[in-house]
């Protein structure tokens, strides 16, 4: 059913009937006061005088006179007054009159179309018809509208949505204005919405009317957008050769463009879109240089295997210029997929652009995509939630810890990172005693541990309520904070990091003492505990001279996986390419076994690390694979 209110058609019912309302005006008569009885009245409405004066001239004038020339014209205009004034059963009652009594006038028409209209204001759709049906078949364009208008009204009143989008659509070929025509298809597309396929078939077989056209058309736009577009085709043609002028001609035409430019698509062509200069340029490289390498690696030795391509754009962590960069590869170089952009903010922003072109897009910024901005979207990071998730069921489910505190860096990173992990415990069913912020300053951040255990207060006695400690902060400053934890006796405890702890100098900058119950996960660190990253990360360095890190490696992957699907199943087209990402199950990637999920997530498995005498080892067996999406 239309969500647009019955006050709202109605309204526009009484706007359509503004241009016939039998009101006198010099467009109908030059009135001389001198030749009828009703000359005086007439003049009296035309110079504007109110309606109390007006309808006792009139019917003072029709009480004298019934049947006077222009009679039909004072009856009308008293009913018109009684709308005006809400007094229903007197305009019901000279509405009536006029048209019973003046059949041939040709205001009869009017009357009865305006007591219709009277009664749907009533909400008495069988009376309407009642008084429509009365009509001549034979009706002007303008009539034919405000009728089929108030059919739908009537329709709607009795919740009969097949009648209703019978009616608008008889409208609609009708040829209104623009701005009519427009309100009208919102009207019926939100009518035809609420049909099944089912439904939509059985009317588009309703030989060549106009339900039958808009019931093919709906079916077009579903095709559409479910992606099935050889049925699209097919309905395509099938429209056009039944309604070559038909009212959504213009709207199929579009789709039949943008059906075309999916074809147009360079099959050998992948485009990379990574920051390569400015503030993010390190990690842009570091991107670029993993994706080579796979390219390398996977590229056929056989000379008669085709030669795929790369073209690489530099975002520069910007969006506009990732925007541009984007529709550059998108629209000229037409790639059959897109790899990166590294930040949120330019990933969702390009994101949005590759799925409008129906191209697979990998990004590979940290958080999944935001919502809403297209179907063709992969994502291969790893998000905050992810981690959390991992952390928070390591400690529930192997070392039974129930309760936890969070003492966290007041920035934006460690903002978000407190609201992901504190949903997270809850949502596994722990429980949060303590949560404290800091700054860089470093006395800020023994008063904030201090207040954590309630050793700020020089009255309660300090105490440890949490069996393991969140600190999501960097590198750098969890090594100004882990040696306060001793300091202040909060030993025994497991202390929580983020990947942003994995680094080679996490044993340097902490000392012996300071590394019992570390704990922090990762998708990639080549220990010893794990074969593949360790032959990933020597094949890095042969080539880069430089250890691989987390980007290097999930940049890898992304590119190994459509890159193997283009190679391996000779893909030619872009949706072909989205279906087959689809079905990919169980990649052995270079960041753990991969499978992407119906709503184009990963689901993955992200290890475990803590410190043992100095060195990072993975800690095993572990969780199993988790999907790396928001709750």
């Amino acid at each position: 059913m239309s969500r647009r209110s019955v006050p709202d058609l109605l309204g526009l019912v009484a706007l359509l009937f503004v241009g016939c309302t039998p009101v006198s005006s010099k467009e109908q008569v030059e009135v001389d006061p001198s030749t009828t009885p009703f000359g005086p009245c007439e003049k009296l409405q035309w110079d504007g005088a109110g309606d109390a004066e007006v309808l006792e001239c009139f019917i003072k004038a029709t009480t004298a006179n019934p049947q006077a020339p222009r009679s039909d014209h004072a009856y009308l205009s008293i009913a018109l007054i009684h709308v005006r004034r809400e007094e229903i059963p007197a305009a019901h009652h000279y509405l009536d009159l006029v048209a019973r009594v003046f059949s041939e006038s040709p205001l009869r028409t009017k009357a009865l179309m305006q007591r219709a209209a009277l009664f749907l204001r009533e909400r008495s759709p069988d009376r309407a018809e009642e008084v429509l049906a009365q009509l001549d078949e034979e009706l002007p364009r303008q009539h034919r509208r405000e009728v089929s208008l108030m059919t739908m009204e009537i329709a709607r009143q009795r919740k009969d949505p097949l009648a209703q989008l019978e009616a608008g659509a008889n409208l609609l070929a009708l040829q209104p204005t623009e701005q009519e025509a427009e309100s009208l298809r919102r009207e019926l597309d939100m009518l035809l919405e609420g049909l099944s396929d089912a439904q939509l078939q059985s009317l588009s077989r309703e030989g060549d009317t106009a339900v039958a056209e808009e019931a093919t058309a709906t079916l077009v736009k579903r095709a559409w957008n479910t992606q099935a577009y050889d049925r699209c085709k097919q309905l395509l043609a099938s429209y056009t050769e039944r309604y070559p002028g038909g009212s959504r001609h213009k709207a199929m035409q579009e789709l039949r463009q943008q059906l075309e430019t999916l074809e147009q698509v360079d099959p050998l062509t992948i485009g990379v879109l990574l920051p390569l200069s400015g503030r993010f340029a390190s990690y842009g490289q570091e991107a670029l240089k993993g994706i080579l390498m796979a390219f390398s690696f996977f590229s056929p030795q056989d000379r008669q295997q085709p030669l795929y391509r790369l073209l690489i754009r530099d975002t520069r962590g910007e969006e506009d210029q990732g925007t541009t960069a984007a529709l550059e590869l998108l629209d000229k170089h037409r790639v059959i997929a897109l790899i990166g952009p590294l930040r949120s903010a330019v990933a969702d922003t390009v994101g949005r652009l590759a799925s409008q072109r129906h191209t697979p897009i990998f990004t590979l910024s940290q958080e999944p995509p935001g919502e809403n901005l297209g179907t063709y979207i992969f994502h291969n990071g790893v998000s905050k939630a992810l981690q959390a998730r991992r952390l928070v069921a390591h400690c529930r489910e192997a070392l039974g810890i129930e309760e936890f505190a969070i003492l966290y860096p007041d920035h934006r990173y460690g903002n978000e990172f407190m609201q992901v992990f504190w949903d997270e415990v809850l949502a596994q069913g722990g429980r949060i005693t303590a949560v404290e912020s800091y700054t860089t300053n470093s006395k800020e951040f023994k008063q904030s541990l201090r207040r954590l255990i309630g050793a700020h207060d020089p009255i309660l006695r300090p105490r440890i309520d949490f069996q393991a400690l969140f600190l999501p902060d960097s590198l750098v400053g969890a090594s100004l904070v882990i040696p306060v934890l001793y300091y202040l006796d909060i030993v025994g405890i497991q202390i929580l990091g983020t990947n942003a702890w994995n680094s080679p100098e996490l044993a340097s900058r902490l000392a012996p003492e300071y590394q019992q119950g570390l704990l922090f996960t990762d998708a990639f660190a080549p220990t010893e505990d794990n074969p593949r990253q360790r032959e990933f990360a020597a094949e890095y360095e042969l080539h880069y001279k430089d250890p691989p890190g987390l980007i290097a490696a999930l940049s890898y992957d992304a590119f190994a996986i459509v890159y193997e699907l283009l190679r391996q199943t000779g893909i030619k087209d872009r949706h072909s390419l989205y279906q087959a990402l689809l079905s990919v199950k169980d990649h052995e990637g270079v960041t753990g076994r991969l499978t992407i999920t119906p709503e184009h997530g990963i689901i993955r498995s992200i290890q475990l690390y803590t410190l043992d005498e100095t060195r990072l080892r993975e800690i095993v067996p572990q969780q199993a694979p988790t999907e790396d999406q928001p709750r």
